[in-house]
């Protein structure tokens, strides 16, 4: 099954916030920590949803740590994840 087949189904049945946050990350151990946190102050408690890329540091573990479903891509970068999530 792909990430985005799981994201929709985890979408459809799951989310009980008005605001849905997917964001494409690679290697982003530095930001995605302070961006998870400044997300969950000004939206309410959104839905939030981090596709990654593969990365090689602490990114997936902070994310997951922050609340965030994360989402392995196949592949390597940002690009895909950004278009597909963009078709849905």
């Amino acid at each position: 099954m792909s990430y985005f087949t799981v994201f929709w189904k985890i979408f459809m049945t799951e989310i009980r916030t008005s605001v849905s946050v997917v964001i494409a990350t690679l290697n982003e151990e530095e930001g995605i920590g302070p961006t998870l946190g400044e997300l969950q102050k000004v939206l309410n408690n959104p839905y939030l949803v981090v596709v990654d890329g593969n990365s090689v540091d602490k990114t997936i573990e902070i994310a997951k740590n922050m609340g965030a479903d994360v989402l392995l891509q196949e592949g390597k970068g940002k690009e895909t994840p950004c278009s597909k999530v963009t078709a849905l």
